[in-house]
């Protein structure tokens, strides 16, 4: 009797706890119906990302919907929410970072990352600084390089201490900020060059011993192994820097008596958008408004080393991937730093004998904008001018200023009018390299030295130069003297004048006048500027400047 008056009473105390809302009252479904959206819309997110990625992962997607439905159940089975909450999200949470870690982090960079230590670090700090506690980001020694060769590569035992040595040069050049290498393997000597900010350093000597087991090991790691010493050998190969997995592209050129590889290490922390180029308030506009345009052409001016393929590779990371197609013409070991969800056409190693290849087969593909790199043969302009009738086009021309690569352009072209027509904007650029401040030295400037170099204005009473040789030892900048970039841009777009004086055939200086008229400012300019604030240099200055025409003609 007292087992069955205890179990009535139960079921009686479940009935009314039943009837008076353990399940139906009114947070409670609050709560309910608010993770009801946020697993909607966390649902959605996923359709958006494939999408924008151009992934068809319809599994995944029909995983994490299930998921979010399957966490609804044990929050309208269990009376006690908290207990429920934690079984729902037992259900949906391996769905969702399954997809994220497995699909889409591995296809972005690590910057857009989401939901990794980095990530959620990096929104705690965030929110601490909101509460008023802020906390400074740790310090980093530098990202760790690891090699990543072919099963059969790293089998071999006695291949063990190259693909060591390899590693080593790697991570050494890594962290001196290189961006190419060039390994020259001769007879009796070998030598190694550095080429940091876009300027190479003096060659190095190597032991032979152990820098010819790398040049052989080089081609391989490419999945090159046909030994031709007569032919360019090109290609790439994997290695994981930090927690990205990135591509050194090769190109080795081979004789009897001389093996020469130049290594291209992959970009780290540049800029990727348009807003992070360093760009003024005017060239910024010219260039956002230039990218709103359906059809057209966008010229990156400069020498080379200039910079005018990273410019060219952030105005296309920064056009909208879900309403527009991008499709870049990669060469073949150097291909653009783009996102996965650009489309590209990568050019085989017999392209450079036909320059246009890569133009002709990207006439027959569907796209919104189209990436090409240099354009240096008459072929080329004249396919780049007529692709710019029907979509976006962004190019590069090897020209001093704005105005000789729109004339370069023309006359590769098919004359003026189709630049005049087609011309959205124009954009030159210069990298000088920025001093570094922990050993810069101050010193009075020479006007006369000035003026030879094209900077007579007045600059201030004291500049700054880089570190003389017999300076202590500099850690900052490797004793080099300088730290990074500075870019100088100058942006064109056309007027109505400027369109008449190209049509009818002004010379270079005629439209330089006239685009100093409309406020085009002379990277000469900009460049008194940074020496004016001990950014740069003079003797930099003069290097990157010393065949600026325009600045030579002006008056």
């Amino acid at each position: 009797m007292i087992l069955a008056d205890a179990g009535t009473r139960t079921a009686e105390e479940l009935s009314s706890a039943v009837v008076n809302g353990a399940w139906l009252d009114a947070l409670k479904f609050v709560l309910v119906v608010g993770w009801f959206l946020l697993t909607v819309r966390c649902a959605g997110l996923v359709a958006e990302e494939n999408h924008r990625l151009r992934l068809h992962r319809s599994a995944w997607s029909f995983a994490v919907v299930a998921g979010a439905l399957a966490s609804l159940f044990p929050l309208l089975a269990i009376p006690f929410f908290p207990v429920g909450l934690f079984f729902a999200a037992g259900f949906f949470a391996p769905m969702l970072l399954g997809y994220v870690h497995m699909v889409r982090n591995p296809r972005v960079r690590e910057p857009e990352q989401i939901l990794t230590d980095e990530h959620l670090g990096r929104i705690g700090r965030e929110l601490l600084a909101g509460l008023g506690v802020p906390i400074s980001a740790p310090e980093e020694d530098g990202p760790l390089v690891r090699l990543k060769p072919p099963r059969a590569l790293r089998r071999r035992a006695e291949l063990a201490p190259v693909l060591g040595t390899l590693e080593g040069m790697i991570q050494d050049a890594v962290d001196a900020r290189t961006s190419d290498l060039q390994l020259d393997v001769l007879r009796d000597r070998a030598s190694l060059r550095r080429r940091i900010d876009g300027v190479w350093g003096p060659a190095s000597a190597l032991e032979l011993d152990s820098a010819a087991p790398l040049a052989e090991l080089l081609p391989k790691l490419a999945a090159d192994e046909t030994g031709d010493a007569r032919r360019v050998q090109a290609g790439s190969f994997p290695i994981k820097l930090g927690r990205q997995n990135l591509q050194v592209h090769l190109t080795m050129v081979s004789s009897t008596v001389r093996r020469r590889t130049n290594l291209r290490l992959p970009t780290i922390g540049g800029p990727k958008k348009v807003d992070e180029l360093g760009l003024g308030e005017r060239e910024r506009a010219d260039v956002v408004g230039a990218l709103k345009h359906s059809t057209g052409l966008v010229v990156v001016c400069g020498p080379s080393n200039s910079g005018r393929r990273t410019t060219l590779q952030a105005m296309a990371a920064s056009i909208d991937q879900l309403t527009r197609r991008v499709l870049a013409v990669d060469e073949p070991a150097r291909p653009f730093d783009l996102p996965n969800t650009v489309d590209r056409l990568v050019l085989p190693l017999s392209a450079p004998s036909d320059p246009t290849w890569g133009l002709k087969q990207a006439a027959n593909v569907a796209c919104d904008v189209l990436l090409v790199g240099r354009v240096e043969s008459p072929e080329a302009a004249a396919h780049v001018l007529s692709a710019s009738k029907e979509r976006l086009v962004l190019a590069a021309v090897d020209a001093d200023n704005v105005v000789a690569g729109l004339l370069k352009l023309a006359e590769l072209g098919d004359g003026r009018d189709g630049v005049a027509e087609r011309l959205r904007v124009a954009l030159s650029q210069r990298l000088p390299r920025k001093l570094c401040v922990d050993c810069r030295e101050p010193y009075r400037p020479n006007l006369e030295a000035l003026r030879r170099a094209n900077l007579a204005r007045p600059v201030g009473d004291v500049l700054y130069r880089a570190r003389s040789p017999q300076s202590p030892v500099c850690e900052t900048c490797n004793d080099t003297g300088y730290v990074g970039c500075a870019p100088l841009f100058e942006s064109l777009t056309l007027t109505t004048r400027l369109r008449h004086l190209l049509r009818v055939g002004a010379g270079e200086r005629e439209l330089l006048l006239e685009a100093r008229k409309e406020g085009v400012v002379s990277p000469t300019e900009a460049a008194l500027a940074l020496l004016a604030t001990g950014v740069t240099s003079a003797d930099e200055l003069r290097r990157i400047l010393q065949f600026a025409r325009s600045e030579r003609e002006e008056p």
